[in-house]
């Protein structure tokens, strides 16, 4: 239905327009690359690439990024969900690379992370010292110089607890006589510094005494006082975060020319690209060859931008896709702007085969719809399509987030419409109501089983025209026709006997639920012609299936009980608003009306998504949908930075001496049909 029809591709062209060809090719972006093995049999050599140069700048790009990433503005936190990327051709792109000093801009950025690196290693280990020492300012002495100028008298300082400062002192005195003198200096904290003084003959009973504290012997490894150094660091240190200020907003100004960055990136990681597509670029003594696939609506436009860019030097044939080569065709979907926003849907569970169709326009109409019925509210469809709206005005979304918005703002509608129908806005009851979910849940429930049944039949619908498409005539009715005739005359037993009272139409339904009966019997009968039992076992197992139709049709039930759920949960939290003191109401109560609504909003967007989602692949998939398709995957350039357009009119191509193309295939014999 809304698969691109495909061709295969194959340009010639001299072998010294080969780099040309596949820049061109890259800024086409719609041509799939693929190896001709019928080529490379009669002679056509692989072009070997040559990445390693390219990736050395890639890596010094990045990891200048990583550099000034932490120093750009704040206010880009959302730059990553806008497109700002700007357009460019390719000549355009290399022309701005080309002026831009971008390794000025790496070098420098490398340069000052590493001298900030260099100082915050410094002002670390300085900050220490200070920790450190700062403690120690009023030290009045050098140990080391005290300790060797006392002949009879020994010397000492460390640190205790305070609150063994008492016992210690009175121990210390008892070991030196009442002949050493401990000197306290002033500090706070739960450590004093001590100094301690006593004769050289009680050296082996201090000893002994610390061992029975927490003592901790000062080492001091300086040649100056405390108060001497502590000024020079504090002095040092200021002035490390003067540097630190100054490089670090030099490292700002950096970070504010990272656009420079971007299109480097982006024209290096093209650059890579095309060499990792040089394998496909197969050439001869003379010719160069590239194979692809392209859609068939792409073809004048590169039919154009191969005239302009090479003249009469390029050759392209196109052929059509022959029917034992669908597995290999690239799968690209062209739905409607309201489908193509569903289009996610149906690759999470698969692309479509070649030779199957597309789901997604078939299916959108049924999950907007139970979408809606499962969170149906006035309110939060208003919620919903305000919040969208915003975000496509406000952020100028990339091309990813925009697709996302489109789904949910679409999907704000049937939810406004059910909200109607049900008679919700925000859980009030509004003055019409169609259908009350608190007190029409068996009416609901019949309109969901009906809404259900609706879809299956169409999913039976195409099944038949699947098989038809793939002239599988009897598959069709096995498949799908027979089941269709099954259902529909139940459901026409059941309406001409709960709504018409009509005897005809019973009589009828019951017509066609026997064809269905039968023709799930002996159907396989029918196909199995050389085993005819086993046909007959397989039609009535087939038979015995209709279970699991009664099993799908119950799943649809989910659309009344999330529905009525969601509605249940709004009125609850209305009613418990309700109940608070109206100053309360009209202060705390807004803000806990959008808390809890916000919450139920969010929760019932979740169940409908996941509840959506598993009708459509269980439910409505399983009937007619395979897939296993791969997706197409254009030779194009990088696009995260850069929006790459095609040349508006390259210039003309300077005169070569190579043979014209027809004539250049010369080494082998080769036609058009075989590569």
């Amino acid at each position: 239905m809304a698969i691109e029809v495909m061709e295969k591709v194959l340009l010639l062209a001299p072998r010294t327009e080969a780099e040309r060809l596949l820049t061109v090719l890259q800024s086409f972006q719609k041509l799939e690359l693929r190896l001709s093995v019928p080529a490379q049999a009669a002679g056509f050599d692989a072009a070997s690439p040559q990445t390693a140069a390219l990736a050395d700048k890639l890596n010094r790009l990045r990891q200048t990024r990583a550099i000034l990433r932490p120093w750009q503005p704040a206010g880009q936190a959302l730059a990553r969900w806008q497109d700002r990327r700007p357009c460019l051709t390719w000549s355009e792109l290399d022309a701005q690379v080309k002026t831009r000093d971008w390794e000025r801009l790496c070098t420098a950025a490398a340069d000052l992370s590493e001298q900030l690196e260099g100082l915050r290693q410094r002002r670390q280990e300085l900050s220490r010292r200070l920790e450190q020492w700062s403690p120690w300012r009023e030290l009045p002495i050098l140990p080391a110089v005290t300790a060797q100028a006392f002949q009879y008298t020994r010397f000492a300082a460390g640190t205790l607890p305070a609150g063994q400062l008492a016992e210690f002192r009175l121990a210390f005195n008892r070991a030196t006589a009442d002949s050493g003198v401990l000197q306290q200096l002033s500090g706070v904290g739960q450590q004093v510094r001590l100094l301690l003084f006593y004769p050289r003959g009680c050296q082996r009973r201090l000893l002994s005494l610390t061992t029975g504290f927490s003592w901790n012997q000062l080492i001091y490894p300086f040649e100056q006082l405390p108060r001497q150094l502590l000024p020079q660091w504090e002095s040092a240190m200021g002035e490390l975060v003067r540097q630190d200020q100054t490089i670090s907003r030099q490292l700002c100004s950096l970070a504010t020319q990272t656009d420079a960055l971007d299109l480097a990136e982006a024209y290096y990681q093209s650059l890579l690209l095309r060499q990792e597509a040089r394998p496909y670029l197969l050439q001869s003594a003379t010719t160069c060859l590239v194979t692809g696939w392209i859609a068939q609506r792409d073809q004048s436009e590169l039919r154009g931008l191969l005239d302009r860019s090479f003249g009469d030097l390029c050759a392209a044939y196109f052929t059509a896709v022959q029917s034992g080569e669908t597995a290999e065709v690239p799968i690209r979907l062209r739905n409607h702007r309201l489908a193509s926003a569903f289009e996610n849907l149906t690759e999470m569970y698969g692309l479509p085969a070649y030779d199957e169709v597309d789901p997604t326009p078939v299916m959108t109409p049924f999950y907007m719809a139970f979408f809606g019925m499962m969170v149906a509210d006035l309110g939060y469809g208003l919620v919903l399509l305000i919040t969208t709206l915003l975000a496509r005005w406000l952020l100028r979304p990339a091309p990813s987030l925009r697709k996302n918005l489109d789904f949910f703002y679409y999907l704000s509608f049937p939810i406004m419409a059910w909200g109607l129908v049900y008679g919700s806005f925000f859980g009030l009851s509004l003055p019409w109501a169609l259908l009350s979910p608190t007190r029409d849940i068996i009416p609901i429930l019949i309109l969901s089983l009906i809404l259900g049944w609706i879809q299956l039949m169409t999913g039976l619908g195409m099944n038949v025209y699947v098989h038809l498409k793939q002239r599988r005539r009897l598959e069709a009715w096995s498949g799908g026709g027979v089941w269709m005739l099954l259902l529909g005359g139940l459901a026409l037993f059941l309406f001409s006997w709960q709504v018409l009272d009509s005897q005809v139409g019973r009589v009828l339904a019951l017509l066609l639920a026997l064809a269905g009966v039968l023709g799930i019997v002996i159907l396989p009968v029918v196909q199995n012609q050389g085993h005819r039992l086993k046909g007959l076992l397989k039609g009535l197992y087939a038979l015995y299936g209709t279970t699991s139709y009664v099993g799908d049709l119950v799943s649809y039930s989910r659309l009344m009980a999330l529905g009525v759920a969601g509605s249940s949960i709004a009125i609850a939290f209305n009613t418990i608003l309700a109940t608070l003191p109206l100053i309360i109401r009209l202060t705390l109560g807004i803000v806990l009306a959008v808390l809890l609504h916000g919450l139920n909003l969010f929760l019932s967007l979740l169940s409908a998504y996941v509840h959506g989602i598993r009708l459509q692949y269980v439910e409505f998939f399983g009937k007619f949908y395979q897939g296993g398709g791969r997706r197409f995957k254009p030779f194009k350039s990088a696009e995260e930075h850069v929006a790459l357009q095609p040349e508006a009119a390259a210039p003309s191509a300077p005169a070569v001496t190579a043979p014209p193309v027809k004539q250049a295939i010369t080494p082998h014999t080769t036609t058009e049909g075989n590569l």
